[in-house]
């Protein structure tokens, strides 16, 4: 595998619905204030903003299930801080019910090669793993939404789930919320779902966000220009400077678990010599960083096409380009 070909693979899989992991004999910690707060709303105020912020690694470790359960009951009633939060949890959750043994057997091996990663990845996972683990196959239907038409389109409980959290997200999208917009702009549309956005009513809010940095819309675009100019790694690298070296970009929980996932299948990949030499380059991708750092080191003159490409970020007419080609893959006009 080619320094280059893992990294269009790497930010390729920072832009598709996770997968989930799995973690036993679990203790949790008591109720954090946020949950606190959660159960108080319920009974108080339903018409809440922001519920869940995202928390660095060190802090409490939450209940997941419990803040989605409460999550649930306000963006039924049409809360749209409410869907984009509950989106971002399922998004990182639903499918720990239906892959534990794999991903809990890929924490297992990747232990082994700890002093090849950071050293908050390992803390991270294992944080995200105890967040999620009261997620089953028996209570994720709790939160599938109700609308038949949706439903229909799937064959199994299974094939809900995987794009349960993408749901939310874009009704919280069509409904305006801007970060939802921001965190979907670029994923490739998902057939059951249609996102109905009149992008070009928010298209000076994405471009002045683009050109004033915001790390969210550049990891998000990061997926929809060329890769031959380096322009992905340099868009990802620019949010990652902005944000504790990636670790609070909305995507950074999702990619983690999905490049945990993709461990078990280094013996697939047959363009490296041993089983081994696979594994190990896939593991040394998880970190996000030092992704960065190889491929910085091997490609000819980055520095100079980091400045222009920050340059054109200040170009109107580039910024807009770069957002329609994002939509193109994100958008789909209902009628």
């Amino acid at each position: 595998m080619t320094i280059k070909k893992a990294i269009v693979t790497l930010i390729t899989t920072l832009f598709v619905i996770l997968s989930g992991w799995w973690l036993h004999a679990l203790h949790l910690t008591e109720l954090t204030p946020i949950q606190h707060t959660v159960k108080s709303v319920l009974d108080t105020e339903p018409e809440v903003t922001s519920l869940t912020p995202p928390l660095p690694a060190e802090e409490a470790i939450e209940d997941y299930f419990d803040i989605a359960v409460a999550l649930h009951k306000l963006a039924m009633a049409g809360d749209v801080s409410s869907q984009f939060e509950l989106g971002r949890i399922l998004d990182v959750c639903t499918n720990v019910a239906y892959d534990r043994e794999t991903l809990v057997n890929n924490l297992h091996m990747l232990y082994a090669y700890a002093h090849e990663l950071s050293a908050h990845v390992l803390p991270d996972l294992e944080r995200l793993m105890q967040a999620c683990a009261h997620f089953h196959p028996e209570n994720l239907e709790l939160f599938f939404p109700q609308d038949e038409l949706y439903l229909s389109r799937f064959a199994s409980e299974s094939d809900i789930s995987w794009s349960l959290g993408f749901y939310w997200l874009v009704q919280a999208a069509q409904a305006g919320h801007e970060q939802a917009i921001v965190n979907i702009l670029g994923i490739p549309l998902l057939p059951p779902i249609t996102v109905d956005i009149d992008l070009p009513e928010i298209n000076a809010f994405l471009s002045e966000q683009l050109q004033a940095g915001n790390p969210d819309i550049l990891s998000s675009v990061s997926s929809c220009v060329d890769m031959d100019q380096s322009q992905s790694v340099i868009l990802m690298e620019i949010a990652c400077e902005k944000t504790s070296q990636c670790r609070m970009l909305h995507r950074y929980e999702g990619s983690l678990i999905l490049q945990l996932n993709s461990l078990d299948n280094a013996e697939n990949d047959t363009q490296q010599p041993t089983l081994m030499e696979s594994f190990e380059n896939n593991i040394r991708y998880m970190d996000l960083p030092k992704m960065i750092n190889e491929f910085k080191r091997t490609e000819p003159n980055y520095q100079e096409h980091k400045e222009q490409l920050q340059s054109s970020l200040q170009d109107e007419q580039f910024r807009s380009d770069l957002i329609e080609r994002c939509a193109k893959l994100m958008l789909h006009r209902s009628d």
